[in-house]
């Protein structure tokens, strides 16, 4: 059900009517065409708590729980797909563990530093679908890029890390996640399936004032990256 225009991805009864009528859609690439990446990136505690942002009725989320990671919270502002998601995996399905809520991902109810880590696989593509000039976004653009950013940056730990699957060329995306106000490193990977995408990573830095005071002796100021995977030169 693809819109006759791209400003239509960005209504929301345009996705709770797709929804209703699609059971599974993978944008970009499936959990299996990028398995080596997000592995290399996550934490090992399987156990730390996840986010999957504007996560649509993509099986990332069940995916990963399969892999053994049993914290997943999903949210989409798409009502009709979270209910049928609870139902399909949930509710109705082998793992009751995976969270579903109704949220949108520009105004995220969550206390700060809730997550250890956040996935966005081509999220804030969508968000950034009716761009018209990549060197030069519109203000709206930049101000639905900025609020998703900020409210992913505030709903993570200290420590905590950004993922992002994307098929923007780094260079236009990197200005927004970049920015001085996100206290980011960043890394990048290819994932070499269909056009070629990239993942990315961003972690959150520790500074000393992040560090206890009885840690700091003999303790070193790990700054975690972030992965971001696709193609082309950063």
């Amino acid at each position: 059900m693809e819109p006759k225009e791209n400003a239509e991805y960005l209504k929301q009864e345009y996705w709770n009517e797709r929804f209703t009528k699609e059971d599974h859609y993978e944008w970009l690439v499936s959990y299996k065409d990028c398995k080596q990446q997000f592995q290399e990136a996550l934490p090992e505690d399987k156990m730390h708590r996840m986010l999957i942002i504007g996560c649509g009725n993509s099986s990332l989320g069940y995916d990963l729980w399969a892999d053994g990671y049993h914290n997943i919270d999903n949210i989409d502002y798409a009502e009709s797909v979270i209910q049928k998601m609870k139902d399909k995996y949930s509710e109705g399905g082998e793992c009751s563990e995976l969270r579903w809520e109704t949220m949108d991902m520009m105004n995220m109810t969550y206390e700060d530093g809730t997550f250890d880590v956040v996935i966005d696989k081509a999220t804030m593509d969508v968000v950034m679908t009716d761009n018209q000039d990549p060197w030069n976004p519109s203000e709206e653009v930049s101000e639905r890029a900025i609020k998703t950013l900020q409210n992913v940056f505030r709903v993570l730990k200290k420590d905590g890390m950004f993922i992002q699957i994307s098929f923007d060329q780094p260079h236009f995306r990197k200005k927004f996640l970049l920015d001085s106000q996100f206290n980011w490193e960043f890394s990048q990977k290819n994932i070499d399936h269909g056009l070629g995408y990239f993942i990315r990573c961003y972690n959150n830095r520790l500074t000393t004032l992040d560090i206890p005071t009885s840690k700091k002796r003999n303790q070193q100021v790990i700054a975690k990256s972030v992965c971001q995977f696709g193609q082309g030169v950063c």
